[in-house]
């Protein structure tokens, strides 16, 4: 006979995922529309919205997926392009990912392990920025919690449903971003080591490789345009050769740096103007919690990744390791630049192994303290991000209304980052762009700008992302001496200063 009676053990167990789950969503929309747009955010925005202007053929090739900007397209149509509505498609795909991480985290790591790596993705910071940052970063994230269980179902079934559900699922996280490609790597090494026993037809992987290829190739064409030139290591400045540029250190050091943003976000330790400006000595100040945070961390995700359940290691191993060691062997060979979101598969991952060195503990009070920290580490990085100026994006959006204000007819403004300030000034601006070897002695400056801004009566200097080409604000200094200063205003990460130019003002 069967028992009608609801599962009261069930429903409480419930209770806790719904908390979390409800703490977790309603922490992605807080203050969507407090930070300007940084500068990758305005290159979705402008890309999405000039789609009638260039065509659909910007979208279907673009480098870093089309499909995050084809639904960013039609949300801007729908709800504008201010930074609240474009933000908040990102805030929902990263609360839908919170219920798609704890369902397949299910599958891999148990139910009481699941609601602990729910738990650390919930508050987790680095998850967290990108669920409110106009990028297709949080959308690979999801997309590859969709792919990687349909390789592992591919692998153990081998039907051709299974088949055609690892295809369409590797192929849609490759269109979200390039680095959905590292699951080609995933899929070949999990296939012939784990299927090997159970021999898993070579032909089959063949196959798939072949038809990925195929549909693929006018991405991987268009993304070879976009990598740097080929060389080991990082090119010295008279090589001839240009070295690429990311958020994370160059070659091995980028590795704990993707592990340390993982585990703290960005919001916690020196900020990313800071390390670049700074290097390493921009870390010592935090070392003494940063270093308890590694230890902790560090051992808690080596625990649970030897705690695994045997048949599901060496897929979280390669899930985990992959993504990193691709990402670090772009940087080695000079092809693309070395930022943590480039390692974004890896992350659901990271927090199953974390949960289950967690969940392993035996000692309930050791356990519930473990989970404690951890928590309070990220908890403390989110409290920053939503209260500490010095980790937001610069304030381009208020430096852009100040110089609109204030413009007159013969202005000109000087902007390292011209994409980035243009989309907050009016489109009619004389906006100057320093030449690439504009910044190798003053001479060179002080000629730049004395035939470029010649007939102007005053003179906005713009430093945006100053640390990639000016580290030690040369070109301010050479204006303070040519020309006579009129104001200087400081916004987040970003000053702005004015200068009147003098009598007969142009070249020599």
């Amino acid at each position: 006979m069967q028992n009608d009676e609801p599962d009261r053990t069930s429903c409480f167990r419930d209770v806790p995922f719904l908390l979390i789950l409800a703490a977790g969503i309603a922490l992605r929309f807080i203050a969507l529309g407090r930070q300007s747009f940084c500068y990758d955010e305005i290159d979705s925005v402008t890309t999405a919205w000039a789609v009638e202007e260039w065509g659909w053929g910007v979208l279907a090739l673009n480098t870093h997926g089309p499909l995050y900007l084809i639904l960013l397209k039609g949300w801007m149509v729908l709800f504008g392009h201010g930074e609240s509505a474009v933000r908040v498609l990102s805030a929902i795909i990263g609360s839908l990912g919170l219920i798609l991480f704890h369902r397949v985290s299910m599958r891999f790591i148990g139910r009481n392990a699941s609601l602990i790596a729910l738990a650390l993705l919930a508050f987790s910071p680095f998850h967290l920025w990108y669920s409110q940052y106009a990028r297709n970063y949080i959308l690979l994230l999801n997309m590859g919690l969709l792919a990687v269980p349909a390789i592992a179902i591919e692998v153990e079934r081998r039907t051709k449903g299974s088949f055609l559900l690892a295809f369409a699922a590797v192929a849609a996280t490759c269109l979200t971003n390039l680095s959905g490609f590292f699951l080609f790597v995933i899929f070949g090494v999990y296939a012939l080591a784990f299927g090997r026993p159970s021999r898993y037809p070579v032909r089959r992987l063949a196959l798939f490789f072949v038809l990925s290829a195929a549909l693929l190739w006018p991405w991987v064409l268009e993304g070879t345009k976009a990598t740097g030139q080929f060389h080991l290591g990082r090119p010295d400045d008279d090589s001839g050769v240009a070295a690429i540029k990311g958020d994370a250190p160059p070659g091995l050091l980028s590795v704990p740096f993707t592990i340390y943003n993982f585990s703290l976000g960005y919001s916690l330790g020196p900020s990313n103007d800071e390390l670049k400006i700074r290097r390493f000595p921009g870390l010592v100040p935090h070392l003494w919690y940063l270093l308890p945070a590694a230890a902790l961390f560090g051992a808690v995700a080596l625990r649970g990744l030897l705690r695994t359940r045997r048949q599901a290691r060496l897929l979280l191993f390669l899930w985990l390791a992959v993504p990193v060691l691709m990402m670090l062997a772009l940087s080695v060979f000079n092809l693309k630049a070395p930022n943590s979101r480039y390692a974004f598969l890896a992350y659901a991952p990271y927090l199953f192994v974390i949960a289950v060195g967690v969940h392993s503990i035996k000692s309930r009070v050791l356990k519930a303290s473990v989970l404690a920290l951890l928590l309070m580490y990220m908890g403390y990085s989110d409290y920053r991000y939503f209260t500490d100026p010095s980790y937001r994006r610069p304030d381009v959006k208020s430096a852009g209304e100040l110089i609109s204000r204030r413009l007159q007819p013969d202005d000109a403004v000087v902007a390292y980052a011209q994409k980035y300030i243009r989309f907050y000034l009016p489109p009619d601006i004389n906006l100057l762009k320093p030449p690439d070897r504009f910044f190798s002695s003053e001479e060179t400056m002080e000629g730049w700008l004395r035939r470029n801004t010649a007939g102007a009566k005053r003179v906005w200097i713009v430093p945006l992302r100053g640390w990639w080409v000016d580290r030690e604000d040369r070109f301010p200094d050479v204006c303070r001496k040519l020309l006579i200063q009129q104001g200087e205003w400081h916004f987040t990460s970003l000053p702005i200063y004015l200068f009147e130019t003098p009598e007969g003002w142009g070249p020599e």
